[in-house]
């Protein structure tokens, strides 16, 4: 699906189109359907302000996979999905420039601590936006180093448009063999549908979330939680609900690899 369709069909992209209905309405005449859709937009607003509805909606997500406990002793390699860094203001600033998803990173540099062999692996970022970072002697501009990147395979896989370009592009670069553990490090409600990609292609990981969206979750408008921040992460969780459908009907999910992530 392009990304012109998900703009229109998540809620914020909703919300906006109904105002501009509610404008036209209003312009040509449909006073009382311009009252409904603005009184419609105001009560889903409200909704967002006060409800934590992406949290609602993340839950089932999140529940699904939890990190292993305890860890495994031996890791071949961690693979660090996409979506945390920002590489082009990495690259233009040359210093790591973190999103919303940011933890991922921090789980990386925890990986490489706590697995000092395993190959570290980053995808949907450039080797660029990383330069001054993962090595054992820093930049100026380093957030992330130490000694434990000494010597360490760092593989970059920049490019990928979606998850299950990801997956295969990580197959084809590493081939991982039958006997190699690797754990797979991306955001709680994301780990579902990129654990069953993965393993539709035939790779089992280890799954290692973090970045919990319905963690800490209150009913209350709350000052940490701004309502535009609310509503970037409803986007956010029913683009992902709506991407695993997508997946499921594609094939790219197999109904053995997802039930396998039922809790």
């Amino acid at each position: 699906m392009s990304e012109a369709a998900w703009w229109f069909l998540q809620p914020s992209g909703i919300l906006m189109l109904a105002l501009a209905a509610a404008w036209a309405s209003s312009a040509f005449g449909g006073g009382a359907l311009a009252r409904l859709l603005l009184g419609t937009v105001l009560v889903a607003w409200a909704a967002v302000v006060v409800l934590p509805l992406e949290a609602w909606l993340a839950e089932p997500l999140e529940r699904r996979h939890l990190a292993p406990d305890p860890l495994p002793d031996r890791v071949d390699g961690v693979l660090i999905l996409g979506g945390s860094v920002d590489w082009r203001a990495s690259a233009e600033r040359s210093q790591l420039a973190l999103s919303a998803s940011g933890e991922r990173m921090l789980a990386a540099g925890a990986a490489a601590r706590r697995w000092p062999d395993a190959t570290l692996v980053f995808t949907g970022v450039t080797a660029e936006a990383l330069a001054a970072d993962f090595r054992p002697d820093p930049l100026a501009t380093s957030l992330i180093f130490g000694p434990e990147y000494q010597g360490r395979r760092i593989e970059v896989l920049p490019g990928a448009a979606s998850t299950y370009d990801d997956a295969l592009r990580s197959l084809e670069r590493l081939r991982p063999g039958p006997d190699e553990t690797w754990v797979l490090v991306t955001s709680a409600w994301h780990m579902p549908r990129a654990w069953a990609t993965f393993r539709t292609l035939g790779w089992t990981t280890v799954p290692y979330p973090v970045d919990p969206m319905s963690a800490g979750a209150t009913i209350g408008f709350s000052a940490q939680a701004s309502p535009a921040r609310r509503l970037a992460d409803l986007d956010r969780v029913v683009r992902e609900w709506g991407a695993i459908v997508i997946y499921q009907r594609l094939g790219r999910i197999d109904p053995s690899a997802w039930s396998l992530g039922t809790p």
